[in-house]
């Protein structure tokens, strides 16, 4: 459970430089450094190589999130255990950073802002490779074979398996029916996650948030970047226009419409998005991407 206050303690967040979510995370971090009054806390950061498997790692998955997710955000005195998704660590963020969740819109906020957070991000960014997903199921069934497995490791990895093959699963198949035969029979992630139907849904809810986002950044229309015409970000800001610039890096702008084109526009090339992610996109290109170092 997490309390609220201030610590000598440095936070940790556990984060990847292309993890949508972590992107959402960072640039909440990066837009509170223009603020007027900043809270006596650290948060260092640690990259976790979500390419190459580091969150099949035991000791992620065993003692940071067995979703094998990030980001994670945690304290040894100020969280009883990690705060594992995002909207989470958002809020707790508001409690030192007042502006990023304005009295006046907040309820509008929260209601775009978990909307966002039904999506499944996965899918729209790997729609057109599926073999990711199928690429990830082989990589934890290959650890899960491994006799020298810790038995709380091995329950880890089952419990990571039944989220990748039925996303949403909160309970592990019963034993009676064994996980590796149930995934055996799966030849197909598009069965599960990629089937165009389920794609089709997924784009039609973006284009649902993005335009009810329109109809806000049209009656608040300002000089100000952000949606509601406020002086600071607002953690919507912050969520909202990482997913947009992805839309953009995976050639999925027919989603996007102008207003919020433009909307985005404004913050890339900045200061505040070079910090970021530099002047790579917010997906990875292999050979050429470039990690951004964290403080860990």
């Amino acid at each position: 459970m997490a309390q609220s206050g201030q610590s000598e303690e440095p936070y940790v967040l556990y984060r990847n430089t292309w993890s949508i979510r972590s992107l959402m995370i960072r640039l909440t971090l990066i837009s509170t450094e223009e603020h007027p009054q900043q809270p006596n806390i650290t948060i260092k950061q640690k990259e976790v190589d979500i390419i190459h498997g580091e969150q099949l790692d035991e000791w992620f998955l065993c003692h940071i999130n067995r979703k094998g997710q990030v980001p994670v955000l945690t304290h040894p005195i100020m969280f009883s255990e990690p705060v594992r998704e995002s909207v989470d660590i958002s809020y707790y963020l508001c409690q030192f950073y007042p502006e990023l969740l304005p009295i006046d819109y907040r309820d509008q906020i929260k209601s775009l802002l978990h909307a966002l957070h039904r999506l499944n991000f996965h899918v729209i960014t790997f729609a057109k490779r599926p073999e990711r997903a199928a690429g990830l199921i082989k990589t934890t069934q290959e650890r899960l074979s491994r006799s020298y497995n810790s038995e709380d490791y091995h329950r880890a990895l089952e419990y990571k398996l039944s989220m990748l093959v039925h996303p949403g699963a909160s309970i592990l198949p019963d034993k009676t029916n064994p996980l590796f035969f149930f995934v055996d029979r799966i030849t197909d992630p598009e069965e599960h996650n990629f089937s165009p139907e389920y794609i089709q849904g997924q784009e039609d809810q973006v284009r649902e948030i993005l335009d009810k986002a329109t109809v806000i950044r049209n009656k608040h229309a300002s000089e100000s970047p952000w949606i509601f015409g406020t002086r600071y970000a607002t953690i919507l800001d912050t969520h909202l226009i990482p997913v947009i610039v992805r839309l953009r890096d995976i050639g999925s702008t027919h989603l996007v419409g102008e207003t919020m084109t433009l909307y985005a526009q404004c913050i890339v090339g900045t200061e505040m998005w070079t910090k970021l992610i530099g002047n790579q996109p917010t997906t990875y290109v292999p050979g050429k991407s470039e990690p951004l170092a964290g403080d860990l």
